[in-house]
Parts: C-alpha cells; sequence; structure tokens
C-alpha cells in the first residue's frame, strides 16, 4: 500500500504551521504530490511524532483516500455511461420523430372541432373520361383533413358502390399523406 502520509520527521521547528498546512490543502497536495515540490515536503511531515494512534488515524487516511479515489473514477464512468445513453435515446426519439410525425400530426387534426369529414372526396373519373387515368383504374381526388389535394388511383373492379371502395381510397390517401409529410 502507497502511503501518502509517511511516517518522516521534519528537520525544522516550523512544524505547527506546517502541520496547519496539511490540515487546510491536504486534498490539492495529495493531486498534486507527484508536481509540486512544496507538495511533496508537506506530505512528508510528520504531525504526529511516534504517536501510534496517530499512524493508525494515518492509514485509515490513506485507505479512506484511495476508496474516493476509486469511487470516482466509477462514478466518472457511470456519468460517461449515463451520456452515452441519453445521446443515443435522443438519437432515437428523432429517429422516430422523423418516421411518426404525420401520425402526431393527424391526431392534432382530428381533435380539431370545424371539420365535418376527415376524408373529403371531391372527384372520381375513369378512364373513359379523363384519358389521364391508366387503363382499368378510377382517378380519385381528395382532401384528408386539411391537406392539399390527393390523387389515388383505384382498380376498376372495386364498385364505388362497395364499402370496400372508401377502404382503399381512405387506405392509399393515408399511404400519400403520410409520404408527403416525411418529404416536408
Amino acid at each position: 500500500m502507497i502511503s501518502l502520509f509517511p511516517c518522516v520527521s521534519a528537520e525544522n521547528n516550523d512544524n505547527r504551521t506546517i502541520c496547519k498546512e496539511i490540515r487546510h490543502n491536504s486534498t490539492g497536495c495529495l493531486k498534486m504530490k507527484d508536481q509540486c515540490a512544496k507538495c511533496q515536503e508537506i506530505l512528508s511531515v510528520d504531525c504526529s511524532g511516534s504517536n501510534p494512534t496517530q499512524n493508525l488515524l494515518r492509514e485509515e487516511l490513506n485507505s479512506s483516500l484511495e476508496l474516493a479515489e476509486k469511487l470516482s473514477r466509477q462514478y466518472e464512468e457511470l456519468l460517461r455511461s449515463y451520456q452515452q445513453k441519453m445521446l443515443n435515446t435522443s438519437a432515437l426519439i428523432k429517429q422516430l420523430n422523423e418516421q411518426f410525425s404525420w401520425v402526431s400530426q393527424l391526431a392534432n387534426l382530428t381533435q380539431s372541432e370545424d371539420q365535418d369529414y376527415a376524408l373529403h372526396v371531391t372527384t372520381v373519373a375513369s378512364h373513359s373520361s379523363d384519358p389521364s387515368v391508366p387503363s382499368g383504374f378510377r382517378k380519385v381526388i381528395l382532401t384528408l383533413f386539411n391537406s392539399d389535394p390527393i390523387t389515388v388511383n383505384i382498380p376498376e373492379e372495386v364498385s364505388v358502390h362497395n364499402p370496400k371502395f372508401m377502404e382503399t381510397v381512405a387506405k392509399k390517401a393515408l399511404l400519400e399523406y403520410r409520404q408527403n409529410a416525411q418529404e416536408k
């Protein structure tokens, strides 16, 4: 065990002054003991004389200081670990926000009381009435809440009178809304 306060007698008569410095500056001197001649001098003074009780206290102090250094290192390690976990959590929250912010936008829009319908179909056109519509599909133009008009193509085999028609329109509209929200 390395003794931070070795038992060496002082050569001069100002032990009281040096012992007072040890009491006031022991923490700083312990940190600087390898780099500072004054700290080495202070730490080499035996303030106890030859009192065995003082030697026991010195040993307890040394072991307490070693324990304090060990706990300080553990604290620093835990702090670094916590900081890394916080960075990882922040990155995950950012990723989830980028991926699913459209859901919260829709949820906020559903809370609005001034809208009668969340999905409003404005136009349904077939290939025969609009040549821009691909063959075998119906073009449906709609708004979802307060969105810009959304255009989706629905297979003609799904009749406009079939409940599956609106289910298909809503599903495709939500996908389009999500894609547009993520691009913004």
